[in-house]
């Protein structure tokens, strides 16, 4: 507003004349502003006011709103609420997969020690390695937790068979055991070869 009133002012003591020098008794320029304090003032004036421009152009970038923020979360958590299950269901069906594939491999090796042994192999503590069996499958893998959870053991004589390797106490629900069952045998947890033969324990079934 300053700068506006100091330019109209100028302007019209300018439109009195149009050569003063021609005519030094009809006009007085003791009011006007020397060209280069004109000049300065111009300067100083206009100089805020565009560095005042520059910082609200500078300021008025815009950012998220709260809503585009809420937005943004429930698609993630919709996102989430999809996947979520699908990935457990691929964990469990892999896991039975290895669960059924380490059994049958156990089996195997006691159905080989009995062969060449004549003896069953030996019923010890779940989780802790036979000793007769080794060269048969590694102590590493025997005293680890099985794909199911819970721990591996030999039965001799005992819950209704002579001879049995399996998982006592497993971690996963039965579903997953009958899925195993169903990938390694016939998908019936009392039938077939691999059974549940006691509370929280589940043996493939060397001999009856």
């Amino acid at each position: 507003m300053a700068l506006s009133l100091k330019l109209e002012n100028y302007s019209r003591n300018l439109s009195h004349f149009s050569n003063p020098l021609a005519h030094p008794h009809r006009y007085d320029t003791s009011g006007l502003m020397p060209p280069n304090q004109l000049l300065q003032t111009l300067l100083r004036l206009t100089k805020p006011e565009m560095t005042n421009a520059t910082l609200h152009h500078k300021g008025s970038k815009r950012g998220f709103t709260l809503i585009e923020l809420l937005v943004v979360i429930v698609v993630v958590g919709l996102l989430a609420a999809l996947a979520i299950p699908t990935f457990l269901k691929v964990t469990r069906d892999s896991r039975s997969t290895a669960f059924g594939r380490d059994i049958r491999t156990l089996a195997t090796a006691s159905e080989t020690y009995i062969l060449e042994s004549g003896l069953w192999p030996p019923d010890t503590t779940s989780g802790i390695f036979p000793n007769e069996m080794l060269g048969y499958f590694s102590e590493r893998f025997f005293e680890s937790a099985t794909p199911m959870g819970g721990r591996w053991d030999f039965e001799q004589f005992d819950s209704g068979v002579t001879s049995a390797v399996g998982v006592a106490s497993p971690t996963l629900d039965e579903e997953a055991l009958i899925k195993a069952d169903a990938i390694i045998d016939d998908g019936n947890l009392a039938t077939g070869q691999f059974r549940k033969i006691a509370a929280d324990r589940y043996y493939w079934i060397i001999a009856d």
